[in-house]
């Protein structure tokens, strides 16, 4: 008998698991509140891969303005969220 366990992630559980690919080093520290200004490796690069991942993670377009936004992983948790409707 096979028996096949589904866990969905919540939205939150993706966020998290996207900062920590992109920043390794908080595998074990991650704040959904630390700020961008907190991370020691957050610069022009990290926020490209930031953003790449979290519209491919999320199946989403990201503008200009929001791309801008994302200062945190609760900010970029509440953008998700926005552009899913699910406030």
């Amino acid at each position: 008998m096979l028996l096949l366990i589904v866990i969905k992630m919540t939205n939150e559980d993706k966020i998290k698991q996207i900062f920590i690919k992109i920043f390794p080093e908080i595998v074990d520290d991650f704040d959904l509140n630390r700020e961008q200004e907190d991370y020691e490796n957050w610069d022009s690069f990290a926020h490209v891969n930031l953003v790449s991942e979290i519209e491919d993670q999320f199946n989403v377009e990201l503008e200009t303005d929001e791309i801008i936004s994302i200062s945190s992983a609760k900010s970029a948790l509440e953008l998700i969220k926005k552009k899913n409707n699910d406030i």
